[in-house]
């Protein structure tokens, strides 16, 4: 059965989502211009609640212009009779892409219808409802609502779909934000997740360079010691060398001892003692373990004397 239906009333609207909403003329000509000349490549199908996947109920056959805006010869296929017989789907919600691209050209056609459902629940109140009768040339008047983006009017791939929303789509909208829901749900989770790794491995990581820290200032101090073992014994026999030369130990020891605390030094107090005067060294027979020392000598003075140390 064919019934000519009003699927796009001429007039203005106010959504508190999208503001002012106008179905003009203008847009009117357009969507029964890319009917006539098939821009979409497939009868638009009359469907069940904007979905494909349980077929259609009947097709667009043609759209025209009327005073109070664009109507559409409908046939209803078998299906379709029976639901809006039944009374459990007595509305349309037309769907259109505001500027569909065709697929064959690639070229923007502007408004093109896309499909138009059957649905139980408009959402703007007042709609009158579509009824089928054998009388010849019935017609009823179906109002759009509020203008909804859908990414595809049923699956295909064009952005930018407007259709009327039902009561289908709030229960879309209610799973969508449950699914947000619950996806907020997980990405906090995650979110603590790595926050207790990155301040696991904050921790181990600072506990990491602490230790580090502690075996470079061991090595440190070992490589002082070293360094300071080494310039003592360097100290020592460079005092040696001098006292071996005969120099004043009071000032060779006094020079030793600045040379320990200044090192840089060296030559500087080299100069000292080669211009500083020499002690002449008295030499005395050595005794054996067999003899005796002679009578009227003095040992202690005898050791001191045998050390290099000025005895008076």
């Amino acid at each position: 059965m064919t019934k000519e239906v009003l699927i796009l009333p001429f007039q203005t609207f106010y959504d508190s989502r999208y503001g002012r909403v106008e179905h003009s003329k203008r847009i009117a000509e357009q969507l029964k211009n890319n009917l006539d000349r098939k821009i979409v490549p497939y009868p638009i199908p009359v469907l069940l609640s904007h979905e494909s996947k349980s077929g259609k109920y009947g097709e667009i056959k043609a759209l025209r212009i009327k005073d109070e805006g664009l109507a559409a010869d409908i046939e209803f296929n078998e299906e379709g009779e029976k639901l809006i017989k039944s009374g459990r789907y007595d509305f349309l919600s037309p769907a259109y892409h505001e500027n569909y691209v065709n697929k064959t050209t690639g070229k923007e056609e502007g408004p093109t219808l896309l499909e138009i459902s059957l649905t139980p629940i408009p959402a703007q109140p007042g709609m009158q409802r579509v009824t089928l009768s054998d009388a010849d040339g019935d017609k009823e008047l179906i109002t759009w609502n509020v203008e909804i983006d859908i990414e595809t009017a049923f699956g295909s791939s064009q952005k930018g779909a407007k259709r009327m929303p039902d009561n289908n789509d709030f229960g879309v909208i209610k799973r969508y934000e449950e699914e947000l829901a619950a996806l907020k749900t997980q990405n906090k989770q995650f979110e603590e997740k790595l926050k207790a790794q990155e301040e696991t491995l904050t921790k181990q990581f600072d506990e990491q360079i602490k230790e580090k820290d502690g075996q470079i200032k061991r090595l440190s101090d070992d490589l002082e010691a070293i360094k300071a073992e080494k310039h003592a014994m360097h100290v020592q026999q460079w005092s040696d060398g001098w006292l071996a030369k005969s120099k004043t130990p009071a000032l060779v020891k006094m020079l030793a001892d600045k040379l320990s605390e200044e090192p840089n030094q060296e030559k500087f107090f080299e100069a000292i003692l080669e211009t500083s005067a020499t002690v002449p060294t008295k030499r005395y027979v050595g005794l054996s373990d067999s003899e005796e020392a002679p009578k009227g000598v003095d040992i202690d003075k005898l050791a001191k004397t045998f050390a290099s140390v000025e005895v008076k």
